[in-house]
């Protein structure tokens, strides 16, 4: 088989060959098979699979030119010769293709012109950019090889986006990039181009190409832009009358890119238009994107100028940005000024009609309806005071709360002419319920005025609408009331709701015996003041114990009460009368200098005079103060031998960081080593109900484990506190600072006991502080704030050898205060605490609480009628008294009453009392006695007065000239000048062992 032409070129001008097959042998070829080699592609065929001796047929083959490629190839001739023979024969063949046609666009949609800008606080500005392949091939290896500066690229967060550098794109294909400018400089128009450079095939290879787009950019100045809004702003109509004025807010917004700086505004002439303050008021700068207000007030104008419209222009001047000239934002401002001409209406009340009293002037005298009563009116005329009629003449209302108004004006009121408004009130909820007159718009048109005038009604009605009337019935204690002979407890009533309610009159009943009352009959009312009233139920001594007593509350007023007693009866039990337990009082902590050094060595060196608190009495060679001895015992052990140590926690392990406590071994009790600093109000009066913080933050202690695991801790009450002062010792918290509390503070603390007087608004305090030096005072439970330091355990129950006597206070003002716990020793309020003498002894009176004898009479008298002391008392004479004698005169009277002929009950060991002994007199609870000595006069003293009475405790800090006193009359201690004179109750007893 021969093939012609079996070597030719197939180029783009020559893309197909036929070939001619021609068997010349003399037998038949079979099985011809023609395969083309690639790329050659067969374009038809004459050939089948025989061939006969002698024939031919044509095999015609292609090359896509459009391929950039070049090369050898063949197309083969597979066949059988015979049966068992085969043959082959190969056309060569040559070929070369067009080249690649190269492309790549670049486009944005958003930014045809690759126009790009920012501003110098906006810097960035970005576009989304097509690179296209638009060439008729692959184009590879595409980077961006040229990006001006300021510019670059990202793919992050766009669709179809072009990935990393390089990449590559098929024919036809896209893919999308954000072109990025990014300068915060300022920076003129400019122009670049940006270069994307790529491969493309070519018959011989690869080419390199690029595509160029042209970019402008610039960076402008950032300014703020300030604008006036409402601009332009018509006030509306006003008279010239010198009163009527209109006002509107303008709010100045910067709408730029940055603050606003030196701004001032005014008004251009100020004639008839001024600036005026409002909220929030712009001031010297303003950010961007933020607004503030001017207030503008259209008038007040004179009768003298004319009617007509009065313009202005509101200016605010700033700088737009640093460096800059200040330029100007401004807002047109006009208002018309109405002579006679316009329609004038006047408002004024006519009457009301379903109230119980007041006259709704004022919040004093407010309208008053009681709940659920027919709906009372008030009535309104309108009347057109003016000489033209007031067209379109509408009544609308905005919020009117609690009330409707209803109107019998019509569309055109005539000069001269009125029209009624009424306004009624619902009663089905209480509380105030003013009428807001503003609320009522009014709006007309006049012969001024044809586009319409506005007017709002002004004042206000005062209502309120109060619930029936009624009486609560309150105790103190609140319930499960347990009162011991001696005692007491108080029944409140509250009048609730009503109005105008005369005197009722509350009256209280018991069939229980030897129980009395104070202030029975007492009388309620709604005059100021006498909202509530307070009876007394008072148990005598000598009352037998008994449950289940019940005392009836009723209103006695005649003729009908307006309210019934709710509840109107009270359940109290009588206690069996409690043990009087005698304790004994500790030192004060102040002792002599013995007789050149101190013991301790630690402790305050006081030089006492013979009769005072530290120099004591005599044991062997020692002067040994009264008193427990803790502080100093001669050179024996002290009791206890150490007063302080520390504390561990209720399961006998140490206490967590944070937690420390010391246990007071001379009384019993644990304290806080480290109390907070925090100071907190004993009550907060602005809240209903009443809170109490103090008494709430010791509370918060005891949640969750508990502080060093106890959650039993309290306020301590009066006697508490005031166990942990040593007035051996100048400053008290410093003291204590050294005995094992180092966060005791600079502070007057908080004790858990009210001061009865006052109505209980008061609570007491002990001053640790270096002003105070341990005083004893009260301060305002609402006004004042104070620190707590919180106590825990029982000195009643305890070993200890000086246990807290109660303070004597039972009526509680708060859970967890003193009356509600009633921490401590009992028997101060207990009946037969004081024994009075006999044969010589009667004119004393001995405290079995605490084993002191004191003479029953606080006045004593001399028989010296010139006033001067002498050895001869006479305990009746009121000429020379020890009512008023100086501290120094005082110890001088102590010894001569000791070494009088006569003496006082037949002993001579009368002393001055330090300061724990005439402080234990004192019952800091007796809500019958807002006077202390008073109290202990109906115990068998006479004549003690409500008045400062001198110690024998010298003040640590001044000891050569001062002294402490305790007011007999109200509970206090403090200090002064030796030299002053006071009164003086002597006492005597009280040894170290306390008898």
């Amino acid at each position: 088989m021969t093939i012609q032409p079996n070597y030719f070129n197939l180029t783009p001008d020559y893309s197909s060959q036929q070939i001619t097959y021609t068997n010349t042998g003399n037998g038949a070829i079979t099985n011809l098979v023609l395969t083309p080699a690639s790329p050659l592609i067969a374009d038809g065929t004459t050939c089948g699979s025989s061939l006969a001796a002698g024939d031919s047929c044509n095999y015609t083959v292609r090359f896509p030119v459009v391929q950039p490629i070049k090369g050898v190839s063949n197309v083969t001739a597979n066949y059988n010769s015979t049966s068992t023979t085969t043959g082959n024969g190969t056309a060569t063949i040559n070929y070369s293709g067009t080249d690649a046609i190269a492309g790549l666009s670049i486009s944005s949609g958003s930014n045809p012109n690759f126009d790009f800008s920012s501003t110098t606080a906006h810097s960035t500005m970005s576009s989304l950019v097509t690179i296209k392949n638009t060439g008729n091939n692959l184009e590879s290896n595409i980077v961006y090889s040229t990006l001006p500066n300021h510019f670059s690229v990202s793919d992050t967060g766009i669709s179809n986006p072009c990935g990393a550098t390089p990449f590559s794109l098929a024919a036809g294909e896209s893919c999308n990039v954000n072109l990025i400018y990014t300068n915060s400089v300022m920076t003129s128009l400019t122009s670049d181009e940006i270069v994307v450079s790529y491969n493309y095939l070519i018959a011989s290879g690869v080419a390199i190409s690029t595509s160029t787009v042209g970019v402008t950019y610039s960076t402008t100045q950032s300014t703020a832009s300030l604008l006036i809004t409402p601009n332009p702003y018509a006030y509306g109509t006003i008279v010239n009358n010198g009163v009527d004025s209109l006002s509107n807010v303008f709010t100045v917004t910067n709408s730029g890119e940055i603050t606003a700086t030196g701004m001032t505004a005014s008004v251009a002439t100020g004639t008839f238009f001024n600036t005026v303050t409002t909220t929030p008021q712009c001031g010297a700068s303003l950010a961007a994107g933020e607004s503030c207000n001017l207030s503008v007030q259209f008038g007040t104008v004179e009768s003298t100028v004319p009617a007509g419209t009065k313009t202005d222009t509101l200016n605010v001047s700033y700088t737009p940005y640093t460096s800059a000239t200040p330029i100007t934002a401004s807002s047109a401002l006009s208002g018309q000024v109405a002579t006679a001409q316009s329609a004038v209406i006047v408002q004024a009340f006519t009457n009301s009609s379903g109230f119980v009293g007041g006259d709704g002037t004022s919040s004093n005298s407010a309208y008053q309806v009681q709940q659920n009563a027919t709906a009372p009116t008030v009535t309104y005329t309108l009347a057109n005071n003016g000489t033209v009629p007031a067209t379109s003449f509408a009544v609308t209302t905005g919020s009117l709360g609690a009330w409707s108004q209803s109107n019998n004006c019509p569309a055109t009121l005539e000069p001269q002419a009125s029209c009624m408004l009424t306004f009624s009130l619902a009663t089905s909820a209480t509380g105030i319920n003013n009428l807001d007159l503003s609320q009522v718009h009014l709006t007309w048109n006049d012969q001024d005025n044809p586009s319409g005038q506005p007017q709002d009604l002004s004042g206000t009605v005062y209502a309120n609408v109060f619930a029936a009337p009624g009486i609560a019935i309150t105790t103190n204690p609140s319930s499960s009331i347990s009162v011991a002979p001696g005692e007491s407890f108080t029944i409140t009533a509250t009048l609730t709701g009503g109005y105008n309610i005369t005197a009722q009159t509350i009256h209280a009943t018991t069939t229980a015996s030897d129980v009395t009352f104070t202030n029975n009959d007492c009388a309620i009312s709604s005059s100021a003041g006498l909202g509530s009233c307070t009876i007394t139920v008072n148990v005598g001594a000598s009352a037998a114990a008994a449950t289940g007593n019940t005392i009836t509350i009723s209103n006695s007023t005649t003729p009908t009460p307006a309210a019934t007693p709710a509840p109107s009866s009270v359940n109290f039990d009588i206690a069996v009368a409690p043990a009087v337990v005698q304790i004994a009082l500790p030192q004060t902590g102040q002792m002599n200098q013995v007789p050149s050094m101190c013991y301790p060595l630690s402790a305050t060196c006081i030089n006492s005079p013979v009769g005072s608190d530290g120099y004591g009495y005599a044991s062997g060679p020692y002067d040994i103060p009264y008193g427990v001895a803790w502080a100093y015992n001669g050179y024996t052990d002290l009791v206890p031998p150490v007063r302080f140590t520390s504390g561990s926690a209720a399961n006998g392990s140490a206490c967590p960081s944070g937690q420390l406590v010391e246990s007071d071994n001379l009384t019993g009790l644990m304290w806080q080593q480290n109390p907070s600093t925090t100071t907190y109000k004993w009550q907060d009066g602005t809240v209903t109900p009443n809170t109490y913080p103090a008494l709430a933050a010791v509370e918060s202690l005891n949640s969750g484990s508990g502080y060093c695991g106890y959650t039993d801790w309290r306020l301590p009450n009066l006697n508490e506190l005031v166990s942990m002062l040593n007035l051996g010792q100048i400053v008290p918290y410093t003291w204590l600072n050294t005995s094992g509390f180092p966060g005791v503070g600079n502070f007057s603390y908080w004790s858990s006991t009210t001061m009865v007087a006052g109505s209980g608004s008061s609570a007491w305090v002990v001053m640790l502080n270096n002003t105070g030096y341990g005083r004893i005072a009260t301060q305002g439970k609402t006004s004042s704030t104070a620190p707590i330091w919180a106590v825990r355990g029982n000195s009643a129950t305890s070993t200890a050898p000086a246990k807290i006597p109660q303070t004597g206070q039972i009526t509680s003002y708060a859970a967890g205060d003193d009356g509600a716990l009633q921490a401590g020793t009992a028997g101060t309020n207990a009946s037969g605490r004081f024994k009075s003498g006999t044969l010589l002894e009667a004119d004393c009176i001995t405290d079995s609480q605490t084993g002191l004898m004191w003479p029953k009479n606080g006045i004593i008298g001399f028989t010296d009628s010139g006033g001067s002391l002498i050895n001869q008392p006479n305990y009746s004479n009121t000429d020379a008294t020890l009512n008023s004698i100086t501290w120094n005169n005082a110890l001088t009277a102590m010894t001569k009453m000791n070494t009088a002929t006569t003496k006082l009950c037949g002993y001579s060991d009368w002393r001055l009392p330090n300061f724990a002994e005439l402080r234990s007199l004192i019952n800091y609870g007796q809500v019958n006695y807002s006077i202390a000595s008073n109290w202990l006069n109906d115990q068998g003293f006479s004549g003690v007065q409500n008045a400062m009475y001198w110690t024998s405790t010298i003040l640590a800090s001044t000891p050569s000239s001062t002294r402490w006193l305790i007011n007999m009359g109200t509970g206090e201690a403090s200090f002064n000048g030796q030299s002053n004179p006071y009164p003086v109750l002597p006492v005597r007893g009280g040894g170290a062992a306390g008898s």
